[in-house]
């Protein structure tokens, strides 16, 4: 009773916030318990792909209580199966311990019916909405503490982090797991604290989990401590001039995008002096605490989070102020290394003491929502989730020119709407900057929240990808067209000879849709994204990670792309190396099964190789953008003789075969093919003639996007036979991509005219038809490299990279050398084979060298 006393006492002067306005609008009818004195965590506890949350701690009168609420798109119900002890003084993880890619609930605090005790649980996830209950693990339970999961000896297995008050002297103490899930003790030799906080975070940029302990100690002072990890699970005490806090709260973000994880700290000491800090990292676990005027905040929780979706990283406190006043604070980051203290948005969440809050988009809306626990004041306390409304994700553009410049896209993912942040590439391309089914653009480069989804090669989104998708057996046929409609669509496929094998170099990931499906084609989950957006080649990666000098996992997440080691999911269905190397997917084939990009502890290779059943995390590109040209008006003078069906590069569309049913110029401008510079495709055209009378078929492709039709360049011609008003009459032919067409969307269009009204040479892409039809379509060219590549052993590119000049060294005749930029504009083109690019940017080019054998090559420049 003593502790009741005192805590009624601190909050004796507490008063409400009031609404100011509803940038943050709480869900209303949620019946959630009010909570006080514990905490929060979110999670997907069932598996459906939405986030829920669970709550844990003192109920007014001080009983204790714990419950999950599971989230059914966007409202939720309380688990009545879990069956939780019901704790106060709480502390929760969430984790999976023993690696079923299902998450585990840990929680310790103090139990309220019977005979008060505090005690220690593992709740092991069964899949169904149950657990099983572990409290024989020989761990200490503790109060007003904290708990921290990570694999602190690098085992593989992970460990946990137990701080607070067990009853007798404060402690913090790992337990390290075992084979057989069993814990004991790793005698760390860490300052115990209690109304504490810790955390787990690489301060000095080793690879290794170090710790950060805040709090009470056992000399009744308010300390701070960082302890390094050796990496065998042995930890040496950092000095710091962090200071001193108990009541405390820690969160860990690279505010400013050095790649070093900044630290977030509040606070009281004995004084009292309440704060609200950050400290700044160099790389080698030296903090040095930022100029800031933030008022102090203790007894809550205080975040980096993005609250308005700018893509800077604001800072959150809720909690006592100085005064002993219940506090919410939002201070939005200025992009300069300055705050400014958002009190409209603050004042739409209530403030809280004794409290907690988690930040997640429950709603799938694109932004972050915020849950709260704690206690008003008065008896009264409460859990409430508050909508984000502060953002609208449909302003979304693309980012700007530079490198590093960030944008955002909305689409639909996993059936929600979701707003992710894009980047503008050093090879001058648009990417995703987070994983596909990330929650965030990583912070750490083991950062858990940023590693996203797994897809196995040639699937798209249909929930295999969850990391703790359940497994099934291949399907039949064995191929992409045999998930269509198939029972285990939303299930991970393992067992032999494997997914989709054997792996034929032709097979394609490349399918807008999941109908487009086939036996040698998968549905790209990047097309979700919207017109241009695909997964990335071989050849992309490599251009990427040598321009970003990606060489290993801490490189990598220090680029502009921000790539997190969130490891892969093996073809047997298991997770492998998550959080120390990073596998991303490619769209290109190997004789093993399909290229992925590597990025280990010495290397970063894109041509690596393995199974289509493994599964790697997703990023996405799109070529920039074509400005949108104002091409001609185009219509038929007569009757509309219909084009009813267009097949070419991906594209295969039908339309109305009535004479005069439909329009006579008919935009499908949505509908778009992909083509690769340097190839060759089949193009098809159907159409209907009333009468006994040949057409033109005339294709008209602007391959420099310059919003003009070419028609020495740019046009190709075809016959369709009379079909005297039967349709189903075919024009094929072949068309050929110039290998110096610019990269990204253009306009195709195809103009059925009849064939004697005019000759070539009268006629042009902007010229009406006079029996026919027009119409518009979007093509994606895409970059081919090495196409023949069959003297790679006769020649020499030096040197490369180049500052200046480059030098083709060879016994062949040249004939030709023409160097492109990543926009596929031509800048050189010679005959000599001495190269000037003195004076163009810095960046990725493409060489194509023609010899007078016939024989070409492509190759690849670096410009520094």
């Amino acid at each position: 009773m003593l502790m009741k006393k005192i805590y009624f006492i601190l909050t004796a002067l507490i008063s409400c916030s009031q609404m100011q306005s509803q940038l943050f609008e709480a869900v209303p009818n949620s019946g959630f318990q009010g909570v006080f004195f514990g905490d929060c965590a979110t999670a997907d506890f069932n598996n459906d792909g939405k986030t829920d949350f669970i709550i844990s701690g003192a109920k007014p009168g001080y009983t204790g209580f714990t419950a999950i609420y599971e989230n059914n798109n966007g409202s939720f119900a309380a688990n009545t199966i879990a069956q939780l002890d019901q704790l106060m003084y709480s502390a929760i993880a969430v984790a999976d311990l023993n690696g079923d890619n299902r998450n585990d609930i840990i929680v310790t605090g103090t139990t309220t019916t019977g005979t008060a005790e505090t005690v220690f649980v593992i709740y092991y996830n069964n899949g169904d909405g149950s657990f099983s209950k572990d409290n024989t693990t020989g761990i200490v339970g503790v109060n007003f503490g904290s708990l921290q999961v990570a694999d602190f000896d690098g085992d593989g297995r992970k460990d946990i982090l137990v701080n607070g008050n067990p009853g007798t002297e404060y402690s913090t103490k790992i337990y390290r797991q075992g084979i057989n899930g069993t814990f004991t003790d790793m005698n760390a030799n860490l300052m115990g604290t209690y109304f504490s906080a810790t955390k787990v975070f690489d301060a000095n940029g080793d690879g290794h989990p170090d710790i950060l302990v805040t709090g009470y100690n056992t000399a009744g002072i308010p300390d701070s401590k960082i302890y390094l990890n050796s990496g065998d699970g042995t930890f040496t005490e950092k000095q710091t001039t962090l200071a001193g806090v108990y009541f405390s709260s820690i969160d860990v973000a690279d505010i400013n995008n050095d790649g070093h994880p900044d630290l977030l700290i509040s606070g009281t000491d004995t004084t009292p002096k309440q704060t609200l800090i950050i400290y700044m990292n160099d790389g080698t676990g030296n903090f040095t605490e930022m100029e800031n005027n933030f008022i102090g905040t203790y007894n809550g929780s205080s975040k980096f989070v993005d609250y308005n979706n700018d893509g800077l990283i604001d800072v959150f406190s809720i909690g006592s102020n100085a005064a002993g006043q219940n506090t919410t604070l939002l201070y939005k980051n200025n992009g300069n290394g300055t705050f400014t203290e958002d009190t409209a948005a603050a004042a739409s969440i209530a403030g809280l003491n004794m409290s907690r809050a988690q930040w997640f988009d429950y709603d799938g809306d694109g932004d972050l929502d915020v849950l709260t626990i704690g206690f008003e004041g008065g008896n009264i306390a409460h859990t409430t989730l508050y909508k984000n409304t502060t953002i609208n994700p449909v302003t979304c553009s693309e980012p700007g020119n530079t490198t590093g410049d960030t944008g955002c896209v909305t689409f639909t993912y996993l059936g929600s709407p979701v707003t992710y942040t894009t980047v503008r590439g050093s090879d001058g391309n648009i990417w995703l900057q987070q994983n596909l089914g990330s929650s965030k653009v990583a912070e750490t480069v083991n950062d858990a929240d940023a590693y996203g989804d797994l897809f196995q090669w040639g699937r798209h989104d249909d929930g295999h990808q969850k990391r703790n998708s359940t497994t099934a057996a291949i399907p039949t046929p064995n191929n992409p067209s045999g998930i269509i409609n198939s029972s285990t669509a939303a299930e991970f496929y393992v067992g032999s000879p494997g997914w989709w094998s054997p792996n034929a170099l032709t097979d394609k990931w490349v399918g807008s849709t999941p109908a487009e499906a086939s036996d040698v084609n998968g549905c790209d989950p990047c097309k979700a994204l919207g017109n241009g957006w695909k997964m990335p080649t071989e050849t992309e990666w490599e251009a990427i990670i040598e321009s970003q000098n990606i060489a290993n996992p801490a490189t990598a997440f220090t680029s502009v792309l921000k790539l997190p080691a969130s490891g892969y999911r093996s073809a047997s269905g298991a997770l492998t190396f998550v959080g120390t190397r990073g596998y991303y997917s490619s769209a290109t084939t190997s004789s093993s099964g399909s290229k992925y990009l590597y990025v280990g502890t010495t290397i970063a290779n894109p041509s690596a190789g393995g199974p289509r059943g493994q599964a790697s995390a997703v990023r996405c590109l799109k070529y920039p953008s074509a400005v949108e040209s104002p091409y001609c008006n185009v219509t038929v003078d007569y009757d509309v003789e219909p084009i009813t069906r267009v097949s070419f590069a991906g594209i295969n569309n039908t339309s109305s075969a009535t004479v005069n049913g439909s329009p006579a110029y008919e935009n499908f401008t949505a509908i778009s093919g992909t083509v690769h510079a340097g190839q060759s495709y089949e193009i098809i055209v159907e159409g209907n003639t009333a009468g006994a009378f040949e057409h033109d078929i005339r294709v008209f492709i602007d391959w420099n996007k310059n919003g003009v039709f070419d028609m020495d360049s740019e046009y190709y011609g075809f016959s369709l036979n009379p079909s005297t008003g039967a349709d189903g009459v075919q024009a094929t032919g072949t068309i050929a991509v110039p290998s110096n067409a610019l990269m990204g969307n253009t306009r195709m269009r195809i103009i059925k005219d009849q064939w004697n009204v005019y000759e070539e040479g009268e006629f042009h892409g902007c010229l009406n038809a006079y029996y026919g039809q027009v119409e518009d379509y979007t093509l994606d060219v895409q970059q081919t490299l090495g196409v023949i590549d069959v003297i790679k052993n006769t020649f020499e590119i030096y040197p490369n990279p180049t500052h200046n000049t480059v030098t083709i060294a060879t016994e062949s005749i040249l004939k030709s050398a023409r160097v492109y930029n990543q926009l596929g504009q031509l800048i050189v083109d010679q005959t000599q084979p001495v190269i000037n690019l003195s004076q163009a940017p810095t960046g990725i080019y493409m060489i194509q060298i023609e010899f007078e054998n016939g024989q070409t090559a492509v190759r690849k420049l670096i410009k520094k």
